[in-house]
């Protein structure tokens, strides 16, 4: 349990660089130790975040960074993308925790997941993915679900390569 813990916050601490780097206009030499990084992991469900913190999710920012997600990072071993016709796919499960989250503080839900030497991957709303026009930048998958929904999957290498006066924009443009 502690291993899989550790390794969990090892995931989001680097997530959290990620995410510095691509949405925060501050040099990266400011950020000597993770608890400088704009953006931190959810330490407890009960992180006070009034004035500190904002967001839901896994992920939380300053309130002075321009974040329009909340956040769900998973970093865990046991699945793959063959995976999705099985009802109980644990990534299905992760998706419907972020866009509940999501949803309660009107923000994008954005799923970012790995596993052992795995690249990190992110789903998004399909709606935004057209609008970035991710496919030009990179892979996007699109998984049909057993619901008949799908799920839009990118690497997050993919998502960090937008320019984030472009993603703005895009958001602003997505119907309500």
């Amino acid at each position: 349990m502690k291993d899989s813990r550790g390794k969990g916050n090892r995931f989001e601490n680097d997530v959290c660089r990620e995410l510095s780097r691509w949405l925060v206009d501050e040099p990266t030499e400011g950020w000597p130790t993770v608890y400088d990084l704009p953006f931190r992991r959810r330490t407890t469900t009960v992180m006070p975040l009034e004035g500190h913190w904002r967001g839901a999710g896994d992920i939380v920012a300053r309130p002075d960074v321009y974040c329009p997600f909340a956040i769900e990072a998973k970093k865990v071993e046991g699945w793959s993308f063959d995976g999705l016709f099985n009802l109980k796919w644990p990534i299905l499960g992760w998706w419907t925790q972020c866009v509940q989250q999501a949803e309660k503080v009107g923000l994008i839900p954005l799923l970012l997941f790995s596993k052992n030497r795995a690249k990190i991957y992110a789903v998004l709303p399909p709606k935004l993915v057209v609008k970035l026009k991710l496919s030009q930048v990179g892979r996007v998958l699109v998984l049909e679900r057993h619901d008949g929904g799908s799920l839009w999957v990118t690497e997050l290498h993919t998502l960090i390569q937008i320019d984030r006066r472009k993603l703005h924009r895009a958001i602003q443009r997505l119907p309500s």
